[in-house]
């Protein structure tokens, strides 16, 4: 196969869980041979994961912040601005570029502020897709200085999470040039095939220095390979970061230390809407308070629930006796991993999702029974291995029965040992080792 640099950008590092995606690329494709340079706001915990787990890989690994770089690229800039407070800079801007100027910058300044507190993850995760997207234009100059810096030649850029990326001219002016490296990325959420009818594909798709994108969710790869004909499309399996703690987290503890003998029904990641969280406020008061426990653990964003966010807030800031929350990120995947093994039934029930999630593979690494909407690729995931239940969304009463008889009925080991088997990192490398060599090529 071709051995090549390949420059691995990861817009949201620092949020989790979410990082968890940049640790496993990293490690298959340096596993394939090739130098890595992560470009990122932070490293996610890469470099540690990787020493842990393939220590012999982290000769070919970098990692450059975008902080880093960018205070770099600023300094050889030398913009006589560079220097200025902010007051003095925006007298100055005022002066060469009047009010329009100055509006121009701050509006630039607040949708960077509203990126790092929300609508970075918010955008990925569907709470709106009118969010501010992250621009491409400052990625060329920061992998072009990545590569000085690391001393390795001019490789493939790949994009982690290009659902957050925006379409806006700038962005696509910045991936319009011939110095430009060859690039690919992954669509964890890409448009419904009705959606993709009417508005098309992602317009940085039809960028000249686009070579592929993969995909998790097979009949969108299909849509994809119709609308972007040119390009290499390829399905990776939903891999998920399975390395275990050493010992079950504080959180873990505590839900175990609540529950006692009682069944534990977990929902774990951000608390949204489509996540079916209102459906299981519905189940809570219906459950037998001395049969099962229930534990929420993730980042409550209320605010997205509309009329029902005062409902959201009153619920978990006084939960019932049966009910643990924890409204946060965890930092380390192994304590997330040990939160979902101490759980005995997960739930995942999303309202009209039709993408994959990596739950079904922890869940199942765990031997975790899940219950997951009857609609799209979970729904038929769940069926096809017989690792949980699907049930119609909205529908709390038939969610409470399906819990039941998860708690009752024995799941047989091996059927989520086959599941993980086709989610494995050496899966990953097959799929991911062949869509590398075919960006190259064309």
């Amino acid at each position: 196969m071709t051995v090549s640099t390949i420059y691995l950008v990861n817009p949201i590092s620092g949020h989790g869980h979410l990082d968890a995606y940049a640790r496993l690329y990293a490690r298959a494709l340096t596993e394939l041979g090739h130098q890595v340079v992560l470009v990122a706001p932070s490293d996610g915990g890469t470099t540690a994961y990787l020493a842990r787990n393939v220590p012999a890989m982290v000769k070919n690994f970098r990692f450059f912040s975008f902080d880093a770089l960018d205070d770099e690229l600023r300094s050889r800039n030398n913009s006589p601005r560079a220097n200025l407070t902010t007051l003095a800079r925006a007298r100055l801007v005022l002066a060469e570029e009047g009010l329009s100027g100055v509006q121009d910058r701050l509006h630039l300044y607040l949708s960077r502020i509203v990126m790092r507190l929300f609508p970075t993850m918010g955008t990925f995760l569907g709470l709106s897709r009118s969010n501010p997207r992250i621009s491409f234009a400052p990625f060329p100059p920061r992998i072009d200085l990545a590569r000085e810096w690391s001393n390795l030649p001019e490789g493939l850029i790949f994009f982690l999470y290009l659902d957050m990326m925006a379409e806006d001219r700038e962005s696509l002016d910045a991936l319009d040039g011939d110095n430009v490296p060859f690039w690919g990325g992954i669509l964890f959420h890409p448009r419904s095939g009705e959606c993709l009818k009417i508005k098309g594909p992602e317009q940085y798709l039809l960028t000249p220095r686009v070579r592929g994108a993969l995909f998790l969710v097979p009949e969108a790869a299909e849509d994809y390979r119709s609308a972007c004909d040119t390009l290499s499309i390829a399905v990776v399996p939903d891999v998920a970061d399975l390395e275990p703690a050493e010992k079950p987290s504080a959180i873990a503890q505590s839900i175990r230390t609540n529950a006692g003998d009682r069944t534990v029904i977990l929902q774990i990641g951000t608390l949204t809407p489509h996540k079916g969280i209102l459906d299981l406020l519905e189940v809570v008061p219906k459950a037998d308070p001395r049969r099962f426990f229930f534990a929420f653990v993730g980042k409550v964003y209320d605010e997205t629930f509309g009329d029902d966010a005062d409902r959201i807030r009153d619920f978990f800031s006084n939960p019932p006796e049966n009910v643990l929350v924890y409204n946060g990120f965890i930092d380390d995947e192994r304590d997330y991993n040990s939160v979902v093994a101490s759980a005995d039934i997960a739930y995942a029930v999303y309202r009209n999702f039709p993408s994959s999630s990596n739950i079904l593979t922890k869940a199942a690494e765990f031997n975790i029974p899940l219950l997951v909407s009857d609609r799209y690729m979970m729904g038929r995931l769940i069926r096809e291995y017989d690792t949980g239940i699907a049930v119609p969304e909205g529908n709390p009463d038939l969610i409470l029965t399906a819990l039941i008889t998860a708690a009752e009925r024995e799941w047989p080991t091996e059927n989520f040992q086959a599941y993980v088997r086709e989610r494995s990192i050496e899966r990953l490398k097959m799929v991911l080792g062949e869509a590398i060599r075919t960006w190259h090529v064309r």
